[in-house]
């Protein structure tokens, strides 16, 4: 299972670093917040969200999903 975030990200073409910096989060929180290491903060999943252009529901980003194509 996948956090939908990393899949969004892959389809774009983005490197976890690259997704950190469009957000203005740091890679090592971007990195916990994908392991579950840490709590979600708002603030963090609007940023997410837009540097995504993601369109629906901002929790749904943080949703695991079957990867398996």
């Amino acid at each position: 299972m996948t956090l939908r975030l990393t899949i969004e990200r892959q389809a774009k073409g983005l490197s976890q670093t690259k997704l950190a910096q469009r957000a203005d989060i740091s890679p090592t929180i971007l990195s916990r917040i994908v392991t579950g290491n840490t709590q979600i903060w708002p603030g963090w999943k609007e940023r997410l969200a837009r540097a995504l252009d993601w369109e629906g529901d901002q929790d749904a980003l943080f949703e695991e999903v079957d990867d398996e194509k």
